[in-house]
Formats: structure tokens, C-alpha cells, sequence
């Protein structure tokens, strides 16, 4: 199992706390470098993840333009999902999920849903956020859909993306 950070156990911790106890939760962190996903039904998680997915390691290996070009995110979804293959199936459909790191409120902004007292991402708005994206990647004008022009965001929101959907997370709690 990954070493685990101080900061990743209080976030799981602080995650516990919203859920009732023994249910089921997962806590994923999208990092620069790498991104973690602890999993669990107990006060310590008992399944942790770390993957190579990293919102500044996947935008400095995949996106030689900003925006990212549609042959770029093509290249950068296959990798995330390959890396996505080495995480324990038991982590799957985990009841409550809870997401924490600054990366995500220029995701919630862009999905319309940033001023929610308790924010929150569906797979529904993030799909649309990113073919929002995808549409830029393809010609359309980055201004006119109001997205950060950022590769680390364009990262980020790939990754998100091909977590909830191949981790088959419906819906993500956001931590302040």
C-alpha cells in the first residue's frame, strides 16, 4: 500500500465524518504528479491507490498545445485509462465519493455549480464541461465557451472524467 500523507489521511478523515459510519466512501485527490484514491467503510482507508495521473505530469506528456488538440486528449484519455486498469475493482461504485484540491473550483466554476453551499459534481455536468473542451480542442473558439485556458485544468478535467466514468462514480462531494 502507498504511503500515505498526513494531509490525505485528514482529508479521508474529514470525508468520514459526513458519511454515517461503516458505510462505504471513496476519497480521490488529483495532484500535480499523481493522484490518489483511498477507499473504505472504516475510520482508516482500507484500500489506497496512487496512480501516475497528475493534472501538471499529464499536461507536460500529452498537450504540446494550449488548448489541447482533439489528437491530444485522444492520446492523454487512452493513458489515464490504461492507468485506470490497476485500480483494485472493489473501489468501484463506492457509495459516497468526496474529492478535495484547489484544481477543482475552475471545474466547478465552469460547470455552473461553484456557489453551491455544498458543491458537487455529477457525471452529467462533467461530461458537458468536457465536451465543452473537447469542442475547443476541435476549432471552436475558447472564449465563447468560457473555460480556463490552462493545460493543467484541461488535465484535471480529463482526468476527473475518465475516473467517474470508469470508477463508475455517479456523483463527486466536493471538500473545501
Amino acid at each position: 500500500m502507498p504511503t500515505v500523507s498526513q494531509s490525505l489521511q485528514d482529508a479521508y478523515a474529514g470525508a468520514r465524518a459526513r458519511v454515517v459510519p461503516d458505510a462505504p466512501l471513496a476519497y480521490v485527490q488529483i495532484g500535480t504528479e499523481s493522484t490518489f484514491v483511498l477507499a473504505g467503510r472504516d475510520e482508516v482507508p482500507g484500500l489506497v491507490v496512487e496512480l501516475s495521473l497528475g493534472s501538471e505530469k499529464t499536461a507536460r506528456e500529452f498537450f504540446a498545445h494550449v488548448p489541447p488538440t482533439g489528437a491530444e486528449l485522444e492520446q492523454a484519455i487512452a493513458w489515464v485509462e490504461d492507468e485506470l486498469m490497476r485500480v483494485d475493482p472493489r473501489i468501484r461504485g463506492s457509495g459516497q465519493v468526496f474529492i478535495g484540491g484547489e484544481a477543482l473550483r475552475e471545474i466547478l466554476r465552469a460547470g455552473g455549480v461553484a456557489a453551491a453551499p455544498q458543491p458537487s459534481l455529477d457525471i452529467d455536468t462533467v461530461e458537458r464541461t468536457f465536451n465543452r473542451l473537447a469542442a475547443v480542442a476541435l476549432g471552436r473558439p475558447l472564449a465563447r465557451e468560457g473555460l480556463s485556458s490552462s493545460a493543467s485544468f484541461a488535465a484535471t478535467l480529463l482526468i476527473l472524467r475518465e475516473l467517474m466514468h470508469h470508477l463508475q462514480f455517479a456523483r463527486i462531494a466536493v471538500l473545501d
